[in-house]
């Protein structure tokens, strides 16, 4: 639009109208809050995974809560100790997953 009018006002059908932009270079303090952000985002996600797996495991005693799964277990014989033991390893694979996906995307990435 800019051009049309100085063709007209200048009388020069040829007349061209370039504009450059070349931005300042980047400060350290700017490189420094980009790489602070990207930090942060990669932190963020990572709590709500985290948060994520201690849902799942609390929510599976609440269930197991309600619907007494260990009480049938004790009257069929199996012992209180074998129980937990078995929840503990399987809630810590749980985990052990997440950290290992967590650990291969940071090394996958860059980060």
């Amino acid at each position: 639009m800019y051009e049309s009018i100085l063709k007209v006002a200048t009388q020069d059908p040829e007349f061209e109208f370039k504009t450059r932009s070349v931005p300042y270079p980047r400060t350290y303090e700017m490189e420094r809050r980009i790489a602070t952000s990207d930090a942060g985002s990669i932190i963020f996600f990572a709590a709500i995974a985290y948060s994520i797996v201690i849902t799942v495991t609390v929510s599976y005693l609440v269930v197991e809560r309600s619907s007494q799964l260990k009480h049938v277990q004790v009257i069929t014989g199996m012992r209180l100790s074998s129980y937990w033991i078995a929840n503990f390893i399987f809630d810590s694979i749980k985990l052990y997953v997440t950290i290992a996906t967590t650990i291969s995307l940071f090394y996958l990435f860059d980060q």
